[in-house]
């Protein structure tokens, strides 16, 4: 039985005139058919390739001294660490990981970084305990390990708080290296009738809703079920969700708040909508690094490529009394649209340099409204991670 059905039958009139209350008219300029990029030109380059190795090796084994990294232009990454010549030796054991073919392409300069990531991190969690309520919009591990970057309304202003109160920060990272900028808070950036086993990339909706609230990002499995996965901000568990359709997929059982994302129990595959008329189907997932480039295809934007990462360690609190959640952030360009309302739980993608289609997040929300006549799209994008998600969910990728 359909949603809309099952709607009229148990509220009669009243369900009739809420499913024409909201018309899906006022999402036409939003969803524009042009799109930033194409998906082929986001293949990810050797840089990538090292990056990846370099990042997984300095976010375990070299933990405790790895800052960040940035992929260049030209073939080159760059490494902070605050030990250089551990640096060294992680920048050599991350080649030792990679076919040589791809590695004597890359360059890797080890540069000193003031604190480790690690570090960092505790201290951003002992600055969000510090602030007042409201005044942080989001705090940002810099990849240089220089120290932390915080959005607020008034710099001035929370500069001069902050200096007042001293706060002593976790992981002996000095009061000075915070920098306090200005920013907008981030806002949730909120196909048609797909069947099972169903994909990322599909509009979704609450039993009450007229049209697409959020989009799906992928599938998972955990203890032998699976899971369609969107974001938490999107739905409360046991709320019942459908299609654009009014077709029933299941109800929301479980969720994280950190990692912005929500499991659907319902049958899911492997499969993710890149576009309104194209398909791909997940071959693995990766983290993302700054200076890399991926896409997103939530439904209100339909495809958004060439996003390239431009923090790839914060978190930012929606002051939804939910806390902070934790991501990566990223733009196509000054004055250019990546992400819109509707585009929440969105699938994150791209390709590796062997062509493999990777799973890289779910969209979460977006800031920087890009015009007065079109407040719901911002030319920031903010999204979390696959491998945190599935870490923190306990549940593996459905692949192919």
């Amino acid at each position: 039985m359909t949603k809309s059905l099952l709607r009229a039958l148990l509220a009669g009139g009243t369900a009739l005139t809420l499913l024409a209350a909201t018309s899906s008219a006022s999402y036409a300029d939003e969803r524009g058919r042009s799109t930033a990029g194409d998906e082929t030109a986001m293949k990810i380059r050797p840089g990538d390739v090292v990056a990846a190795a370099v990042g997984e090796l300095g976010l375990t084994s070299f933990r405790d001294v790895f800052s960040g990294l940035r992929v260049e232009a030209g073939n080159r990454v760059t490494v902070y660490v605050t030990d250089t010549g551990r640096g060294t030796n992680l920048a050599s054991s991350a080649r030792g990981r990679i076919s040589r073919a791809i590695g004597d392409q890359v360059e890797v300069q080890v540069k000193a970084g003031k604190y480790t990531r690690a570090q960092l991190e505790a201290a951003r969690s002992t600055l969000w305990s510090s602030s007042g309520p409201k005044e942080f919009h989001s705090i940002e591990v810099t990849h240089t390990g220089s120290g932390l970057v915080v959005s607020v309304d008034d710099p001035q202003g929370s500069a001069k708080r902050y200096q007042q109160n001293q706060p002593k920060l976790a992981g002996a990272v000095a009061a000075t290296d915070v920098t306090f900028v200005a920013g907008q808070r981030a806002k949730p950036a909120s196909r048609e009738d797909d069947s099972a086993p169903y994909k990322g990339g599909i509009p979704i909706e609450g039993y009450w809703d007229s049209d697409w609230r959020c989009t799906s990002a992928f599938g998972i499995r955990q203890n032998n079920k699976t899971y369609l996965v969107t974001a938490e901000h999107c739905f409360d568990v046991g709320d019942w969700v459908y299609d654009r359709n009014d077709d029933y997929l299941g109800s929301v059982s479980f969720e994280n708040n950190y990692r912005d994302a929500a499991a659907i129990d319902t049958s899911a595959g492997s499969g993710v909508w890149i576009d309104d008329t194209q398909t791909r189907v997940y071959q693995g997932y990766a983290w993302s690094w700054n200076g890399q480039y991926v896409c997103q295809s939530g439904f209100t934007s339909d495809k958004r490529c060439t996003i390239e990462v431009t923090a790839d360690n914060i978190e930012w609190d929606y002051d939804d009394g939910k806390g902070a959640r934790r991501g990566v952030a990223g733009r196509i360009g000054a004055g250019v649209r990546a992400v819109c309302g509707g585009d929440s739980g969105g699938p994150l993608w791209a390709y590796n340099s062997s062509g493999v289609f990777q799973s890289r997040g779910i969209v979460s929300g977006g800031y920087t409204v890009l015009s007065e006549s079109n407040p719901r799209c911002y030319e920031n994008i903010l999204w979390t991670e696959t491998p945190g998600v599935l870490s923190d969910l306990g549940a593996t990728l459905i692949t192919n």
